[in-house]
């Protein structure tokens, strides 16, 4: 089960159209090979993410990726285990910006009452490597305003543009 809001971004081929050789931790990804994007969650994020955070963030590693020339596929079961090149990414903990309805309670001054917070880890395997060619943990914090959805996501996001650019390199 992963994430409520995730399942319309599950099994979408993105195809890449910019030029230029881009590499993938200095790996040169050959034309028309596609990048397995696996996106994994914990239970806890699974049960927290009512704004599709983690779609946000899986569209934004996509987009991102074929924005600099990479083909990819998105994989969203536990089950799959796609050749490499792969880049696995883990999201282990979800802190959304709560609604009233969740609250429970009445919300401070200018109804500021909680941060969002994005916890993943991310992997690359290369083609004909035993080890992982890079690893990397990112975590983006804010100040959340309650019900903002557009600031989960802009949480979300940021993570996604983050692992980009640390695993692009022309």
């Amino acid at each position: 089960m992963l994430g409520k809001s995730f399942g319309s971004a599950v099994a979408v081929a993105v195809l890449g159209c910019a030029s230029g050789p881009v590499k993938l931790v200095g790996y040169q990804v050959p034309q028309r090979q596609q990048v397995a994007i696996v996106i994994d969650i914990s239970e806890q994020v699974n049960q927290a993410d009512d704004s599709g955070a983690v779609a946000t963030l899986a569209e934004t590693v996509a987009s991102r990726l074929k924005e600099n020339g990479i083909d990819s596929q998105l994989y969203a079961s536990k089950y799959d285990h796609p050749k490499p090149p792969r880049v696995d990414i883990f999201v282990s903990n979800w802190r959304g910006t709560p609604t009233l309805s969740h609250l429970g309670a009445v919300v401070g001054p200018l109804g500021l009452d909680a941060w969002n917070k994005i916890v993943v880890d991310c992997k690359v395997t290369l083609p004909g490597q035993d080890k992982v060619a890079f690893s990397q943990h990112f975590e983006h914090t804010s100040l959340a305003m309650t019900g903002s959805t557009d600031q989960d996501l802009a949480a979300a996001e940021s993570v996604g543009d983050a692992i980009v650019n640390a695993i692009l390199k022309r």
